[in-house]
């Protein structure tokens, strides 16, 4: 059986694509807002997060999910992403550098 070794490129992608949905996950257990109001609208960067996340899944996937409500507010870039979202990204970047070698 053949190593399966990867390039510096790959490396590189694996650990920007690690960091990125891991801080996503990271914003929304602890619930980090970043929040940011004017006179009439609330704009949160991060998440909306009311609530701590119980790892309860909602309905909604992360690019499925609202990021604007009716009246203007911004929900945020990560808003509701949690562990069924991690595990799904982590396999896709995964599966992104992995496929072609396997196959």
């Amino acid at each position: 059986m053949k190593k399966i070794s990867i390039t510096q490129g790959e490396r590189r992608f694996l650990i920007a694509w690690f960091i990125t949905w891991g801080f996503a996950l990271f914003v929304n257990l602890v619930n980090v807002r970043g929040e940011i109001s004017n006179n009439s609208n609330k704009i949160f960067l991060f998440t909306e997060g009311n609530e701590p996340q119980t790892f309860n899944h909602q309905s909604d996937f992360y690019p499925f999910t609202t990021f604007l409500e009716d009246n203007g507010q911004f929900n945020g870039i990560f808003n509701s992403f949690d562990l069924p979202e991690f595990f799904a990204f982590s396999f896709i970047g995964l599966a992104i550098v992995f496929a072609r070698k396997v196959w």
